[in-house]
């Protein structure tokens, strides 16, 4: 019968001491730990590309059936609309990119404030999210 603490001595004089026997150690068990990560890192990486893949095709889907229903010149006009701030008019992605360039601007050369820039910036991208929203 053997001594573990005997066994413990014997391997760390054989692999060039105790911390270069206990940087194998460690060395080791992370090696072993990684190839046992390799098949859940794989499913993770099907299974999100197979959301993905699922959601765009959901997406798709509901886009043409709009279109179906509405007609082409209808979903595109719809696609290309965005409300304003206020609500009672629509304006196109051009304008609503026009006006925020024009934010910009304002800001930048110190024309508004901070908490301006910030409060007319959400209210412009807001309108627009709730625009997509609405269309979806």
């Amino acid at each position: 019968m053997s001594w573990i603490y005997a066994d413990l001595s014997k391997n760390a004089k054989n692999n060039g001491g105790p911390k270069e026997y206990e940087r194998k150690l460690i060395g080791l068990g992370k090696r072993i730990g990684r190839r046992q990560m390799v098949p859940y890192l794989f499913l993770c990486f099907l299974g999100g590309g197979g959301i993905v893949k699922l959601i765009d095709w959901i997406i798709q889907t509901n886009r043409k059936r709009k279109m179906v229903e509405n007609g082409p010149t209808q979903s595109i006009q719809k696609e290309n609309a965005i409300d304003t701030p206020k609500g009672d008019t629509e304006m196109t992605r051009e304008e609503l990119k026009a006006k925020i360039d024009e934010l910009m601007r304002q800001y930048s050369e110190e024309e508004i404030d901070g908490s301006t820039y910030a409060q007319k910036m959400m209210e412009l991208t807001t309108s627009a999210r709730d625009e997509v929203d609405d269309d979806e």
